[in-house]
């Protein structure tokens, strides 16, 4: 709920920019991947397809809880730290100028370059997000869920076995293609640089790796698609052999 708050009505940084600046001059328009899709990517796809292989592989409980809180966390803690760095950056999208829609006839300061102060956009909401291109949410959004089922698939087929199935390995990697065509997407949307979409995915990345690591063992691990003990079983456990 605070992030939400921050993200919609917190005003960010706003770096100065160039009017003569021609990468800055694309049409402001409609997103090949909405939000609400990039929501059915990122998220909820990923967690379905985690009870689909559960159900397939290990028939687990406590493997749907554990694929449930590290996907979660994996969301959470990039959505975090995208939305926080976006508002302290500050870097004008591809398409900031269309947003502005600055004052007839101005021009850049003779020394220097414009500032937001120019801009006659009504909408707040649209201005503001001009200016919150660093780093890209769709890319790190997508790299998490999606980046984490690539790490719950691998682990569940035992893909670093040292055995070498090709099948297994372009299954695992599946939803990383996914994900990198909505991060593509967005420099076709003019709504991203290139190092943004570079960068929110190699920190949705981190991040669902980070999160896997939490509750499942390494990938070349032989116990790779059994979840790590809850802290209630390891309790448990010790109570046993205290008692014996």
């Amino acid at each position: 709920a605070i992030l939400y708050y921050i993200s919609n009505h917190v005003t960010g940084f706003k770096r100065q920019f160039s009017l003569t600046d021609t990468s800055s001059y694309y049409f402001f328009s409609f997103n090949v991947v909405q939000s609400n899709a990039l929501y059915l990517i990122g998220g909820v796809a990923p967690f379905v397809a985690q009870i689909i292989v559960n159900l397939v592989t290990v028939r687990s409980w406590w493997d749907f809880h554990h694929s449930t809180l590290g996907l979660w966390l994996s969301i959470t803690m990039t959505g975090s730290i995208t939305q926080i760095v976006k508002i302290l950056v500050g870097r004008p999208r591809p398409d900031v100028i269309s947003r502005c829609q600055p004052i007839l006839g101005s021009e850049d300061p003779l020394w220097g370059l414009s500032t937001a102060d120019i801009c006659t956009q009504t909408t707040k909401h649209i201005l503001e997000d001009g200016w919150r291109s660093f780093p890209s949410g769709h890319s790190s959004m997508s790299f998490a869920g999606l980046g984490f089922l690539a790490f719950y698939l691998a682990g569940k087929l035992h893909l670093f076995d040292t055995r070498g199935h090709a099948s297994k390995a372009w299954l695992s990697l599946a939803p990383l293609s996914a994900a990198s065509l909505v991060a593509i997407s967005r420099t076709m949307d003019y709504r991203h640089h290139w190092q943004d979409v570079l960068t929110g995915s190699l920190l949705g990345l981190v991040i669902s790796y980070f999160a896997y690591r939490q509750y499942y063992p390494d990938l070349a691990s032989k116990t790779a698609h059994v979840p790590y003990a809850t802290r209630f079983e390891e309790e448990v456990e010790y109570n046993i052999d205290e008692g014996a």
